[in-house]
C-alpha cells in the first residue's frame, strides 16, 4: 500500500487536471494501520527488514507530506498505526463521528526475544503529530496509544471537522 501511494502522489503531479487529492478509505475502515494477520511473522524478521519496512513507511509519509497538491483526508471507521500516520500527513482532516483513531498499532508481541508494541510513532510521528496538536497531547497519544474520540480530536486540532458518517465526502 505504500508503494501505491507514492506512485498516486507521482501520478498525481504529473496530471495537471488534478488540483487536491482525497484520500479515502474503503469499506469499514480509513486504515487500520499493518497487516494484523502479519504480525505473527514479526519474530522471524531480521532486524534489516524490519527497518526496512519501517523505511517504506516513513518515506510515504515524506511523500504525502510533501505533495505539491493540497491532502484531504476524509476519514471513517477505524484510522490507526500506519493509517494514523497518513491521515497526520495531509493538510486536511475531516472525520466521521464513528472514526475511531490511535497511534497504536498492535497488541505487545514478542520480537526477537523482547516483548515489544507497535507504533506509528517510529514513522514520522515524532515531527508531525507535535505539529498539529502540541507536544505535550503528542507524548500522551503516542506513549499511552489510547484510542481519541472524533470529537475531541477536533477540539484539540487533529482534524478540522467531525461529520456524520454520510457526510464525510460532501464536506
Amino acid at each position: 500500500m505504500a508503494r501505491e501511494i507514492m506512485r498516486a502522489c507521482d501520478d498525481f503531479e504529473a496530471d495537471r487536471s488534478v488540483s487536491c487529492v482525497i484520500l479515502s478509505g474503503a469499506g469499514r475502515a480509513f486504515c487500520a494501520g499493518g497487516d494484523l494477520k502479519e504480525a505473527g511473522t514479526l519474530a522471524s524478521l531480521e532486524t534489516e527488514e524490519m527497518w526496512d519496512n519501517v523505511a517504506l513507511w516513513n518515506k510515504m509519509g515524506h511523500r504525502v507530506k510533501s505533495l505539491e497538491l493540497p491532502t484531504i483526508a476524509a476519514l471513517h471507521g477505524y484510522v490507526l498505526g500506519g493509517g494514523f500516520l497518513l491521515a497526520a500527513c495531509c493538510d486536511i482532516r475531516i472525520a466521521a463521528d464513528d472514526t475511531h483513531m490511535a497511534v497504536l498499532l498492535t497488541q505487545p508481541r514478542t520480537f526477537q526475544g523482547k516483548e515489544v508494541v507497535g507504533s506509528a510513532a517510529d514513522m514520522g510521528l515524532t515531527w508531525i503529530l507535535p505539529r498539529l496538536i502540541g507536544a505535550g497531547r503528542a507524548a500522551e497519544l503516542m506513549f499511552t496509544g489510547e484510542p481519541i474520540a472524533p470529537q475531541e480530536a477536533e477540539r484539540i486540532g487533529l482534524v478540522n471537522y467531525v461529520v456524520p458518517a454520510d457526510r464525510v465526502m460532501d464536506k
